[in-house]
């Protein structure tokens, strides 16, 4: 034990060239940040251009752009920032002072842990649950160059900031005690330890044995419950560990080389307290706790120097590999977005494809119906009209009856309507998709803020009323004027020559009233095919849905760019 003179001697020693080996470290680390900061610019103009290329880019306004050049500037910012945090982290470290960290869950000894190593009074056992989240406790362990810190405990009701309050005192130990119950292992203790491998930290394991103990209790059955539970018991604590080893498998480490002892931590407080002065080599040999003090002992003397200079050079490399692995993590989705974007971008271009031929097809069978039904008024038409100076004129009301340009319109708006839900179902899935890629990095401190908003893409839709409108004016003006040249064309056939028989005229006349009037509407209905057409094809889909496919092949290429 620690009173022994050798190996006290051995322990000073090892101590002494820990702190020079911190030294050491301390001047490596210096030297790592100082060559972090050179990479750092770098990095940064990198950035810069990136960002630079992005608010050049004539889809500069859209929402996806400016959110992808917002994550760029706040990977930019954290950036900028970590030098400045490690160089205070750096700092903050002791070289002189051997550092000890106590982890555990609430409740499961930890206080009584540290009133054994401190040789405390025992004001602080109990009161685990009661600390604050801020509350980090130091103490001198016994008369040696080391020091004991007691963080808050891990699964406790405070929950995330309390645990990354006592992550951030592990990040500064030189070696960690890790504390368990003789109950069944938590899988939020086997994450902790998880996360205090990563930071590279060496670590003890020890497993308190629960057995009640007062100034009441019968030493003699308690001697004989101990041992039961220590001795007897043993292959039950053996298995308990070996759970606790799985959820290494778990989470892909290897917790076997880990030092585990079994111990009764009240047993060993009682030890120390005058109360239980008569029973104290009797608590101090059932509590087993001197292996515990020999393992220290042992760690330090054999690798503190290892440990101390470990210290300082893996606060930078674990820094530096939490951020790598975050980028790396950010790489791969916006990598997914970018291929989710990709098979939306298929089917938005099938889409439109499909759009065209239908909008087409119902623009044929529109004008093929209403040919039809003008040419049933052609000859009642003709019978009554074919000598009226005035043909024209009724032909036109004719056509107006028919009301033309509001069911051509109508047809439009229910084209656009059609269109507007198609693209809307493919926002739909352009968000839900992202959203489910997204929720993977939600806890990342480099992680974009928000979703990007593709609805402001594909707002366009509304302007096909617009269109309809606008094509409307159309059926006013151009089936008048086509009505009028039919109607001269008409007119012009009454200065043919005149025949000798009337019935014989009549039927001519009737005849090639009919055959005028079916080639107008042949023609009338032709071009009123073409121009709601053209007006799909142009305004529509080359001017709005192509437009907005291009969009998306841009915003594809920023996301492939910035993985």
């Amino acid at each position: 034990m620690i009173g022994s003179y050798s190996s006290k001697s051995r322990l000073e020693s090892a101590l002494k060239e820990s702190r020079r080996y911190g030294r050491d470290g301390h001047l490596e680390a210096e030297k790592s940040i100082k060559l972090l900061r050179n990479v750092i610019k770098k990095s940064v103009e990198e950035l810069d251009k990136d960002i630079s290329k992005l608010e050049k880019s004539n889809y500069k306004n859209n929402d996806v752009s400016k959110n992808l050049e917002e994550q760029l500037n706040k990977i930019k910012r954290e950036f900028e920032l970590i030098p400045d945090k490690l160089q205070k982290d750096i700092f903050s470290l002791s070289e002189n002072v051997f550092s000890i960290t106590l982890f555990g869950r609430t409740m499961v000894g930890k206080s009584t842990l540290m009133e054994i190593l401190t040789h405390g009074d025992g004001k602080s056992i109990g009161k685990g649950s009661q600390r604050t989240t801020r509350d980090i406790r130091e103490y001198r362990y016994k008369d040696t160059g080391m020091k004991i810190t007691d963080v808050p405990g891990i699964a406790a009701f405070e929950g995330k900031v309390d645990e990354e309050t006592a992550y951030k005192a592990a990040e500064k130990s030189d070696l960690v005690l890790f504390l368990i119950s003789d109950d069944a292992p938590q899988d939020a203790e086997a994450k902790c330890l998880k996360k205090i491998i990563e930071l590279g930290k060496p670590v003890i394991c020890l497993m308190n044995v629960r057995a009640n103990l007062d100034i009441n209790t019968n030493m003699s059955l308690f001697k004989r419950d101990i041992r039961s539970k220590m001795i007897e018991g043993l292959d039950r604590l053996n298995e308990i560990k070996e759970q606790f080893w799985e959820y290494g498998k778990k989470y892909g480490q290897n917790w076997r080389r880990i030092p585990f002892v079994y111990v009764h931590l009240k047993s060993a407080f009682a030890a120390q307290q005058p109360e239980f002065a008569e029973y104290k080599e009797l608590l101090e040999e059932l509590s087993m706790f001197d292996r515990v003090e020999k393992l220290i002992e042992s760690e330090v003397i054999k690798n503190g120097p290892f440990y101390k200079n470990k210290a300082f050079l893996d606060l930078p490399s674990y820094k530096l590999l939490e951020v790598s692995k975050t980028l790396l993590e950010q790489s791969a989705m916006n990598g997914e977005q970018g291929r989710t974007l990709i098979s939306k971008r298929r089917k938005f271009s099938k889409s439109i494809k499909q759009f065209k031929d239908s909008s087409h097809k119902k623009i044929d069978l529109f004008t093929t119906r209403m040919t039809n039904e003008l040419k049933k008024e052609v000859a009642d038409f003709a019978e009554i009209h074919y000598d009226d100076t005035n043909a024209s004129q009724e032909w036109k009301r004719v056509y107006e009856e028919y009301e033309l340009d509001k069911k051509a319109h109508q047809l439009l708006i229910e084209i656009g309507d059609e269109c507007r839900s198609q693209i809307n179902e493919i926002r739909r899935e352009i968000n839900a998709e992202l959203k489910f890629t997204h929720r993977f990095m939600k806890d990342r401190s480099l992680d974009m803020e928000n979703i990007p908003d593709f609805g402001r893409m594909f707002r366009w839709a509304n302007t096909i009323i617009s269109a309809g409108i606008a094509i409307a004016g159309f059926f006013t003006a151009g089936v008048g004027a086509a009505i009028i040249s039919a109607g001269v064309s008409i007119l012009g056939f009454f200065g043919i020559e005149i025949f000798d028989d009337r019935e014989e005229k009549i039927r001519d006349a009737r005849e090639k009233l009919e055959k005028k009037l079916e080639e107008n509407i042949e023609r009338t209905m032709s071009k009123i095919n073409k121009n709601m057409k053209f007006t799909i094809d142009k305004r529509l889909v080359k001017g709005q849905l192509n437009r907005a496919l291009w969009t998306l092949d841009k915003v594809v290429d920023t996301f492939f760019s910035l993985s």
